[in-house]
């Protein structure tokens, strides 16, 4: 142990004059007394400044592939078995991956860091690499490249190389006698070889470690004494984060005074190599963090991996406070603009019914249970929700939201963290606080969050019909923007009604519709619900006299997919019977207004393709328009992007919506075919008459185009596809209860039918208390979850109705 700052600055003088330090040194420095702290900062900032002046290097990681890692390192929320509830995505496309590198070079970083999880990268994950880096390099020729993409295969780092990475890096994580006792799944020496592969192949060797782990001083002496070994040019030093649903969870081993001591130990052992505050420094080094700047030259802007850091603009101000200033890249460095505080008024504390913020403890934090028994006290008899009585019964209060989870308290005070199987009505198609939409989200209210849409256009609405048509079915070419699904719908009914006006056929005011749909609760659109089940009754005058279509016979369904028709005779029968309705009624019908494939709130029910591409047909025999609502099939929900796919046909009108702007804000779109739109221009109105308020939002606009762009970079078929077959597999045992009369599962959509009305509040505390949100409705107990729902999460859905459908309704 030292016991005075002239021993602190003779080990310095040591060092400098270019001494190494040994294991009983190291020992001594983590030993150092608290009185002492300052002066071993002052010692170590002696060699910070020798080596690195007093820049600060920023670096900013970018995340291509978050999640589902196959090893199974004990700190890690990636790993194998991880139950942390953190983001998971397959590869960002390299727009979306060069986008966001470049947030992190505008906010002052020289170097990138693109990481992917998993083992190691495939052929075709060194290419995608390859394709981010040349398009990045292209835009900011003087930012650093380093790729973190696991254990490298012989010619695995040239490759990278070639490809224009400048770094790599594959930390040792701590040192190797302790490396059995975090990862099983490969060993020390793996880790040690890649690093090496790296460093013969000509690229930087970036190395570090994470701290906190339970490693005894000496364990972390040799840890330290190994990355010099290994030359690491760069040693990124991270404090354990410990993530629920890791093996460490719960683990908090390390003050901040001991923090800046294994700072002080990896600046003494290694001099001239860059030293990065990496993750966990928020955590662990709180109030220190400028101390530690005095011997750390580098650190992450930002956010981590899985993990939230501090606002870049705060690490930016802290940078300049502690008088250091950021290396520019391919640049002299130049200091920072002075920041002037904003001076915020105060509206806590006296005279007010907020609780001061000199409180401190847990009492200081809201309790989230709290929050939610007060939320609920307050919108009793306050708020109307959908479908319900003032006095109902008393919903749930929503205190989180995050990727694929809510977090709620009940009328009871009792906390759920419960998976949301119903995308918050199949909108949430990338879960909750997703990074590319909240950026989206952010940038466009940075820049403007409406302007009306009459007279004037912005980029967002531009580029998102730009979108929209490349993605849309063949021939469908204008778009028209609507507040809600429901307006799009009335928008298309009006569309439909000047088109045949404009085509000499003013007569024709009606619309055909399917018995069991469901298009909207504004009034033209509930006119198309099922007359029977649906609200005509209630509304006997309001609603305009449609046109009625038998349902369609019921589609074959087999892991999720349709797989053909339950009778084709039936079929045969239907299409016979929908011919003779609208030759009856053809001079009176404007459109056929249709959900493709699978009709929604009206019951779930699937039908045959062919019934649809007969629709098609009889419509081109009248004359008549064909209108698909494809806003809740639209985008995938079915499977193939547009649910007209499945029968291999194009409408001349679609309304979508839902998914479209990923559950953030309120949009629909109507498309329609170039002939549809020249007969609307033709006719004395010359526009389609119809304006909403907000039509055409940006900031909506904005977070729809990002989360297509999502869509169109993820393997969004597949996905589906297996929360189908997951779902097939996971309700097949509900048949055998009598309660119930059919289970099916068609793309993102899984379906119980019971025999009789849902007990909604029940069956959903049944599966609030197995950890699922569920909303039934009628007789049926259904999911529609996030596209990004992981097939534990799938199965665990399932099952759940499955026992809440049995403990409520079972015999």
């Amino acid at each position: 142990m030292f016991k005075s700052a002239v021993e602190l600055t003779a080990l310095a003088d040591r060092q400098l004059a270019g001494g190494v330090l040994t294991e009983d040194q190291g020992l001594a420095l983590l030993a150092t007394p608290g009185h002492l702290l300052l002066d071993l900062v002052a010692a170590g900032g002696r060699l910070r400044r020798a080596a690195f002046g007093t820049t600060v290097k920023v670096n900013y990681l970018v995340n291509l592939k978050s999640g589902l890692c196959p090893e199974d390192c004990g700190y890690c929320s990636q790993r194998l078995g991880s139950a942390a509830e953190i983001l998971k995505y397959s590869w960002l496309s390299t727009d979306e991956a060069v986008a966001q590198a470049t947030a992190g070079v505008r906010g002052g970083a020289s170097r990138v860091c693109l990481v992917a999880s998993g083992r190691g990268p495939a052929t075709r994950d060194l290419d995608r690499i390859a394709d981010v880096v040349g398009n990045l390099k292209r835009e900011h020729p003087e930012v650093e490249v380093c790729a973190c993409l696991g254990l490298l295969r012989d010619g695995q780092a040239e490759r990278l190389r070639e490809a224009g990475v400048d770094a790599y890096n594959h930390n040792l994580n701590t040192s190797e006698s302790r490396y059995t006792e975090i990862c099983t799944t490969h060993e020390y020496a793996d880790r040690v070889a890649t690093v090496e592969k790296a460093r013969g192949a000509g690229l930087s060797p970036c190395s570090g470690l994470i701290v906190g782990m339970g490693e005894s001083d000496r364990e972390l002496v040799a840890a330290v004494f190994a990355l010099r070994e290994l030359g690491s040019d760069s040693i990124a030093v991270n404090f354990l984060i410990p993530f629920e649903g890791t093996p460490l969870a719960g683990v908090n081993l390390l003050s901040p005074e001991h923090c800046l001591r294994i700072l002080a130990l990896v600046r003494f052992a290694c001099p001239r190599s860059e030293v990065r505050l990496a993750g966990g420094r928020e955590l662990h080094l709180r109030t220190l963090q400028p101390l530690a700047l005095h011997l750390a030259n580098s650190l992450f802007l930002g956010d981590y991996l899985t993990s939230e850091g501090q606002a870049a603009q705060a690490d930016l101000e802290l940078i300049a406070d502690a008088g250091f200033e950021v290396l520019k890249a391919g640049a002299d460095p130049a200091p920072e603009p002075v920041r002037v505080p904003t001076v915020v008024p105060r509206r806590r504390g006296a005279g007010t019914l907020i609780a001061p913020n000199a409180e401190t403890g847990p009492a200081a934090e809201p309790d989230p249970a709290e929050i939610g028994g007060d939320l609920i006290e307050r919108d009793r008899g306050l708020l109307w929700h959908p479908y319900a009585p003032l006095d109902g019964p008393a919903p749930y209060a929503v205190t989180r939201a995050e990727g694929v989870r809510l977090g709620l308290t009940g009328p009871d005070g009792r906390r759920h963290t419960a998976i949301d199987a119903m995308s918050s009505w199949w909108t949430a198609v990338h879960g909750y606080r997703n990074p590319v939409l909240d950026r989206a989200a952010t940038e466009q209210v940075g820049r403007f969050s409406h302007v009306m849409f009459g007279g004037l256009t912005h980029e967002p609405a531009v580029r998102l019909a730009e979108r929209l048509v490349r993605v849309a079915p063949a021939g469908l070419r204008h778009v028209f923007f609507a507040d809600s699904g429901s307006v799009a719908v009335e928008v298309a009914i009006k569309l439909a009604l000047q088109y045949q006006a404009a085509a000499g056929r003013p007569g024709r005011q009606r619309l055909a519709a399917l018995r069991g749909a469901y298009h909207g609760d504004t009034a033209a659109a509930m006119s198309l619900g099922d007359p029977d089940s649906g609200m005509h009754a209630v509304f006997p005058r309001l609603l305009p006299e449609q046109v009625f279509l038998p349902q369609p016979p019921a589609a074959a369904l087999v892991a999720g997919r349709i797989a053909g028709e339950t009778d084709p005779a039936a079929v045969d029968r239907w299409i016979a019977e929908v011919e003779l309705i609208i030759a009856e009624a053809a001079d009176r019908l404007a459109a056929i207004m249709v959900e493709p494939v699978l009709q929604n709130a009206g019951g779930m029910h699937a039908y045959p393709p062919r019934c649809l591409a007969a629709l098609r047909r009889i419509a081109d025999d009248h004359d008549l328009l064909l209108i698909t609502d494809e806003i809740a099939t639209g985008f995938s929900r079915t499977g193939p992007l547009f649910a007209v796919d499945w029968a291999g046909i194009a409408p001349d009108v679609a309304c979508v919506g839902k998914a479209l702007t990923g559950g953030y804000l309120s949009l629909a779109a109507v498309l329609c075919h170039p002939r549809v739109a020249e007969a609307v221009t033709r006719s004395p109105q010359r526009a389609l008459l119809h304006g909403p308020t907000f039509m055409a939002n940006p900031l909506a606009c904005s977070v729809a185009d990002a989360s297509l762009g999502l869509l169109e970079s993820m393997p969004v078929r597949d996905l589906v596809e297996g929360i189908g077959a997951g779902f097939a597999t996971a309700l097949e045992p509900a048949r055998a209860l009598t309660c119930v009369r059919d289970v099916r599962a068609l793309g993102a959509v899984g379906v119980i039918e019971l025999t009789g009305p849902v007990d909604v509040p029940a069956v959903t505390r049944a599966a609030l208390d197995l950890g699922v949100w569920l909303r039934p409705f009628r007789n049926l107990v259904y999911a529609m979850p996030p596209y990004v729902t992981e097939a534990d999460d799938v199965a665990r859905i399932g099952a759940a109705m499955v026992a809440a459908v049995d403990r409520v309704h079972g015999r």
